[in-house]
């Protein structure tokens, strides 16, 4: 488990090169991603601003906000349905990896000039662009804030988790989220878990509710890789008929 607590996003970065054994593994990552829906095509490009540094940082920092690092990963995907839930899945497991490497990571969701990327970024037709994912070595003065989680009992609204099941539930809870909003509610049914996303205001934070669909992809990778580590072998379901009252139905995961 000491990925899910090791990993945190990082907002200063040291500007030097990767070393060329990670290089090559950030490539291998890229292109071979692990998905959420197979049939959702997901398009990842890198940005190098350590290749001729004044130029290429001049030219990220033109339409990225507010963390500045040596690489981005820029995501984008064909608009289908689930596709933010994709993007989150896809792009946390890249992240969980970097970790393991010591790469520091952060989830890049604040605006961005969208004239100036479809300028510098040359995307698949059909694609349109997700999120930006910064990336590097962490600068040695960079301190990580421990945020506040969501008890497990704020998380469940319904049944009971199994006892060995628990250390799942911590690993979801590590998952970080847009503004530590945590939107993943889950409705545990013995051996299922169903999870739902928690409303917000679309109308007066359509954004935020854009991000946290991401965050939910986040989560669900979290549990999908750390319950194959505790030894199960998760399987991702869809049910009808799963409203419930200011929650979003996403999908069910059940633990064999």
């Amino acid at each position: 488990m000491n990925v899910y607590k090791e990993r945190h996003s990082v907002r200063s970065y040291s500007f030097v090169p990767l070393e060329i054994e990670h290089y090559g593994k950030v490539y291998d990552l890229i292109n071979n991603t692990c998905k959420l829906y197979d049939n959702i095509g997901v398009d990842i490009k890198l940005i190098d601003s350590t290749d001729n540094i004044m130029s290429s940082y001049r030219m990220v920092t033109d339409f990225i906000g507010e963390v500045k690092a040596p690489y981005y990963l820029v995501l984008s995907s064909q608009k289908k349905e689930g596709y933010l839930y994709n993007i989150g899945y896809i792009g946390e497991e890249i992240i969980l990896e970097f970790t393991k490497l010591g790469i520091g990571t952060c989830w890049v969701g604040s605006p961005v000039s969208y004239d100036k990327l479809y300028k510098e970024v040359n995307f698949k037709d059909g694609y349109e662009f997700v999120i930006l994912i910064a990336f590097g070595y962490p600068d040695d003065n960079e301190v990580s804030k421990i945020k506040k989680r969501l008890h497990k009992d704020d998380i469940v609204f319904k049944g009971e988790i199994k006892k060995e099941l628990m250390t799942i539930m911590d690993i979801v809870k590590m998952a970080p989220s847009s503004l530590n909003s945590q939107p993943w509610r889950i409705h545990v049914d013995n051996n299922t878990w169903h999870i739902y996303m928690k409303k917000g205001n679309t109308i007066t934070n359509s954004s935020l509710h854009q991000l946290n669909k991401i965050d939910m992809g986040i989560a669900i990778r979290h549990i999908i890789k750390g319950s194959k580590e505790q030894g199960f072998k998760p399987e991702i379901i869809s049910r009808d008929n799963m409203k419930t009252e200011g929650l979003d139905y996403v999908l069910s995961i059940n633990f064999n």
